[in-house]
């Protein structure tokens, strides 16, 4: 038996989600680095890490404050991203 895990007693910040907590069964979510999600978007690292920054794109920050902070986003939200962001072109006749 699993004991319960105490609630957090601090709310993330705004425009981010918490993590909840995992369970010993509990299959490890695939996350990306700013690297693969630039990667995938073609842009930069910092293009990344600017709209996660902006509530953009959805991220989740990895370390506890007094040291580097690792940033890293679910596969889904990047396809949110790209599926919110997208704007089709329309072509006026001439």
């Amino acid at each position: 038996m699993v004991p319960p895990q105490p609630a957090n007693k601090h709310p993330p910040p705004a425009g981010r989600k918490e993590t909840p907590p995992m369970s010993n069964t509990a299959e490890v979510p695939t996350l990306l680095t700013p690297d693969e999600v630039a990667t995938r978007l073609k842009v930069k690292k910092q293009t990344v890490l600017r709209l996660a920054q902006a509530g953009k794109i959805e991220a989740y920050k990895l370390g506890n404050g007094t040291k580097r902070i690792s940033w890293r986003f679910s596969p889904e939200a990047v396809r949110k991203y790209l599926r919110d962001s997208f704007q089709p072109i329309l072509a006026h006749n001439r």
